[in-house]
């Protein structure tokens, strides 16, 4: 049970730095099987698979955070989100697990880095046992722009 002002998360790694998002956002968590890509999709977007007859966006976050890119093992995960519109899978290199954050441990994030525009996409920092993790807030990963590309895209689809 969550305690008043506690959030859970899942946690998961992108080379080896911990970030964390809402549990409340994740609708599940699959292995990277069968991504197709499309040509001409956004840049950002991996490919495109297929859930229980539902055909869904994924994207790598590794990409999208403009990390270096490496080959999936067996460690990597796809976690489907609900973004408000579409529903987006994101590529992660593990889910490491599910924790609670007590309200306490959570640091606004730097301003250097909370004032550039390709990161509010940083809801804060969390200090639990130790690690530092990077806080996202999942409606800003995407820009509007961006949002409203991939609208149109599965709109097509």
């Amino acid at each position: 049970m969550v305690s008043a002002g506690e959030e859970q998360v899942v946690v998961f790694t992108l080379e080896e730095q911990h970030y964390a998002i809402p549990i409340a956002s994740v609708l599940e968590i699959i292995r990277p099987e069968n991504i197709n890509s499309i040509p001409g999709t956004p840049v950002f977007l991996e490919g495109i698979i297929e859930i229980r007859g539902e055909i869904m966006p994924v994207m790598d976050l590794r990409k999208r955070f403009e990390l270096s890119s490496t080959p999936y093992n067996n460690s990597t995960r796809i976690i489907m989100v609900d973004t408000g519109e579409n529903p987006v899978g994101m590529v992660v290199d593990a889910v490491v697990e599910v924790m609670k954050i007590p309200p306490d441990s959570k640091r606004p994030a730097p301003h250097v880095i909370s004032s550039n525009i390709k990161n509010n996409y940083i809801n804060s920092i969390a200090l639990v046992e130790g690690k530092m993790i990077i806080l996202l807030e999942v409606l800003n990963i995407l820009y509007d722009s961006e949002q409203q590309e991939l609208q149109e895209f599965m709109e097509e689809r």
